[in-house]
């Protein structure tokens, strides 16, 4: 990696439309920023939700690869706790195959109570299930022979997959709220970083230092940032705010079988419920956006290269629709990109 790489992040929001309309309309995105010669687009898991309708990112990767040639397409991240990993290496190793080496892979624990309770896992063991699968899954991709595994929940014996991943090494990074035993983890093995939207610079920092710490280099670090642009200040950061609280909202009441279920009201989901209060939190989200005129955000645009360095910047437009968030994209493209 060589300075700024430019990336989007995709929710696959349905909020008016229909379902096939987003997945259409977020692809058109996918292949504007491909024709834009942006590097990469990421695509989020959300299960039960009836407002980012993405639960099976493997499929919406197949679908991204074959509309879009050149850019290089991840899930950010896979819900490592729900997977099987034998089944999810082969996955990966097919889209790497059909892509031509464009995988990026990332994994999550996954934060929400109705994922934890409809797939069994407990909420005091996503963290400790995702240390367990993801070695088991980058074993299985890395593997030119039959490997074996066992940990305390998964087990295997001399499984061979079938097809090998193109990419002799495809890239793994780990998505974290910036859990001390998390970056440990990614750095033992080293796993890049995919960092949360409200990330500061200083959380950036402290996040960076704990790895090298313990792996002694610096990690590849993916940061997604909300964007909105326009041509008054003032009008785009009320819009901005605007979005982001509609969004959140969205977001914090996700779940499309019953909005308020009265089981996660049980006091073993209240981590996963302010986690999630925390995650999408629009205070904390805007103040690290990049909003406002060209100007302003060519400035938050160069001082992310000048702090960073090297990094990967997803930016998820904070648009009220899919055509407003492609006007976004052609304009940061043209106005901000051009320019560094």
């Amino acid at each position: 990696m060589s300075g700024l790489k430019w990336g989007i992040f995709c929710f696959f929001e349905r909020d008016k439309i229909s379902t096939s309309d987003a997945y259409a309309r977020q692809m058109n995105v996918v292949k504007l920023a491909d024709r834009l010669e942006f590097d990469c687009a990421w695509f989020a898991e959300h299960h039960f939700n009836d407002f980012s309708v993405c639960p099976s990112p493997s499929l919406l990767l197949s679908y991204a690869i074959a509309i879009a040639k050149r850019i290089r397409l991840g899930c950010a991240g896979f819900l490592a706790p729900f997977y099987d990993p034998i089944r999810l290496a082969e996955e990966i190793a097919t889209l790497d195959n059909l892509s031509g080496g464009r995988i990026e892979i990332g994994f999550a624990k996954g934060a929400f109570a109705p994922d934890s309770k409809a797939f069994k896992v407990a909420h005091e063991r996503l963290r400790s299930r995702m240390f367990e699968v993801v070695p088991a899954v980058e074993l299985l991709l890395r593997g030119n022979q039959p490997v074996s595994y066992k940990s305390e929940n998964i087990a295997f014996d001399e499984v061979d997959i079938e097809p090998k991943p193109l990419q002799k090494e495809p890239p793994i990074s780990i998505a974290t709220f910036a859990s001390d035993e998390t970056i440990r983890f990614a750095a033992e093995r080293g796993y890049g970083l995919l960092l949360h939207i409200s990330f500061d610079f200083a959380q950036i920092d402290r996040v960076i230092d704990l790895y090298k710490s313990v792996g002694g280099t610096k990690p590849r670090i993916a940061v997604t940032r909300a964007l909105y642009i326009g041509d008054n200040q003032a009008e785009c950061e009320e819009r901005a705010r605007e979005s982001a609280k509609r969004t959140m909202q969205m977001m914090m009441k996700r779940q499309a079988y019953n909005k308020k279920p009265e089981s996660l009201n049980d006091p073993r989901f209240s981590e996963l419920r302010n986690e999630r209060q925390r995650f999408f939190s629009g205070e904390t989200l805007l103040p690290n956006s990049i909003v406002g005129t060209p100007e302003r955000c060519l400035a938050k645009a160069r001082e992310l290269k000048e702090t960073l360095g090297e990094a990967s910047i997803l930016l998820k437009p904070l648009a009220e629709n899919y055509d407003e968030a492609e006007t976004m994209i052609n304009r940061f493209h043209k106005e901000v990109i051009a320019k560094l």
